[in-house]
């Protein structure tokens, strides 16, 4: 299976985009790091062709942790980078140079709006998928 995010709106503040399967069967907004040179925990994640592998996210705070732990997929072989995954976000603070995922954005914050129902639905059109290719382009 092949997926694309294509970012369309840039700021200082935080990078949003779409992601959507080959089919467009579904669509998703998306929010990350401002592009900084891909340095490590403030920048996107540099425009590529990426094995995603399904793992887990714990919930920011490692494996054990207070917050919520739950099934993601990481973003494989990013020079310089690792543990980069998709998770549920709304906010730039959110994310970590990983990628977040909402149902709408707020092009002014820059923000997605109701993460939670974007990734389980995401995750629903998911299941049974182990690995993906992810290709993200400025557009």
């Amino acid at each position: 299976m092949k997926c694309y995010l294509d970012r369309n709106h840039r700021t200082v503040f935080g990078t949003l985009g779409e992601l959507y399967d080959e089919n467009k069967m579904w669509l998703f907004q998306t929010i990350e790091k401002p592009d900084r040179d891909n340095q490590a925990f403030i920048s996107c994640i540099p425009t590529d062709t990426y094995t995603c592998r399904l793992g887990m996210y714990y919930g920011g705070d490692g494996v054990g942790g207070s917050k919520r732990d739950y099934a993601a997929y990481e973003i494989m072989d990013v020079p310089d980078r690792t543990h980069i995954k998709i998770h549920i976000a709304n906010f730039v603070t959110d994310v970590v140079g990983c990628i977040g995922l909402g149902m709408v954005r707020d092009e002014g914050i820059p923000m997605v709006k109701r993460s939670r129902i974007a990734y389980e639905t995401f995750m629903d059109y998911m299941d049974g998928i182990k690995e993906f290719e992810l290709v993200i382009r400025d557009v």
